[in-house]
């Protein structure tokens, strides 16, 4: 059963929204990476707000990326091992990336990766490696991973392997994944084959892809 939905508000935020879980941190408070738009005609800017009531109330929120030139959305979010925090941000082309090692209270300048695709999951694999999925939203449509080896400081584009090359549009990742004890990986996504003169809700579908990084 659950309880009646409840506004999510941020004192000095704009209306917010998020496409990831919240991360709970080992004392017990809650982590969620949002976006929004500081004016009607602005970009989008990420943050990450906290809650320390396990969700009644929120605040104190961290700037992940503010770009008056660039429009940030749909910030992914992984707690690290070592209790660092690292956030892969959605541009209109090549992901950004920003860590912070203060338990998410303050993040350097989001810097600009190799990896272009939108928007990304984070995980750290039980060998230590970070694994970041991502669509693929030019030709050819589909679903990419790429593999960072030093806890998600780097990123090497020459590990980028392809999942998914059959999309018919753009329209498609927002992918979601689990780690098995055997090391395979299910990742789960929004994908379409759509074809001319087809109607889009007959070819948008979640779809789901076993593999090992």
């Amino acid at each position: 059963t659950w309880g009646p939905r409840e506004p999510l508000t941020v004192p000095g935020l704009p209306l917010v929204g998020s496409r990831v879980p919240a991360i709970e941190t080992p004392d017990g408070e809650l982590l969620l990476p949002v976006y929004g738009q500081l004016s009607s005609r602005g970009p989008y800017v990420a943050w990450v707000i906290r809650s320390r009531d396990k969700g009644k109330t929120w605040g104190q929120a961290a700037e992940l990326a503010n770009d008056p030139a660039v429009s940030f959305a749909e910030p992914a979010l992984l707690r690290l091992r070592n209790g660092n925090l690292l956030s892969m941000i959605r541009t209109e082309g090549y992901l950004y990336q920003t860590m912070s090692t203060d338990g998410g209270r303050s993040f350097p300048k989001a810097r600009k990766t190799d990896l272009w695709g939108y928007p990304a999951f984070l995980m750290e694999l039980k060998d230590g490696r970070v694994l970041c999925i991502y669509g693929y939203r030019r030709k050819p449509f589909g679903l990419r991973y790429a593999i960072s080896r030093d806890g998600g400081v780097t990123w090497d584009p020459s590990t980028e392997k392809i999942l998914r090359d059959d999309g018919g549009t753009s329209d498609l990742g927002y992918p979601s994944a689990v780690e098995f004890e055997d090391g395979r990986i299910l990742v789960v996504y929004w994908f379409n084959r759509e074809k001319p003169g087809e109607a889009a809700s007959e070819v948008r579908y979640l779809a789901g892809t076993f593999f090992r990084p």
